[in-house]
Order: structure tokens, then sequence, then C-alpha cells
């Protein structure tokens, strides 16, 4: 699968590809349900997101930062 060369990316956890403004909010999906991704942009990187491993404070945005 080339994400470069047809202007979209393309999760490899979920086997779909997704338009270049909408897979952030796919990213986002997987976050919340705390499962890893891989995903592959239009310019050719390849990114791997290890959401499992996050505490819960830095998922939601609710931790308190001091």
């Amino acid at each position: 699968m080339k994400a470069a060369k047809n202007n979209t990316c393309y999760c490899y956890t979920c086997e779909r590809e997704y338009h270049y403004l909408g897979i952030n909010s796919h990213r986002a999906a997987h976050r919340r349900r705390r499962e890893n991704c891989i995903i592959g942009y239009t310019n050719g990187k390849v990114r791997s997101f290890k959401f499992s491993d996050t505490p819960n404070s830095e998922l939601d945005g609710k931790g308190a930062k001091k």
C-alpha cells in the first residue's frame, strides 16, 4: 500500500485507508480505546503509537499538571 501515491493515509492496525484530514480523529479513537496503532501518512512516513502504556491522566487530558 503506497499512501503517498493517492494522497490518503493508511491505518495498518485496522487495515483501512483514511482521508488525510480524518486520520487524526481516527488515531484519537485508538487512543480512547487504549490500543496501539501503526499509521502510514501521505508523506510516506509510518509512525507507531503506543497508547496501551500511557497513563489515564495523559490520555483524557484531565490529569493535574502543576
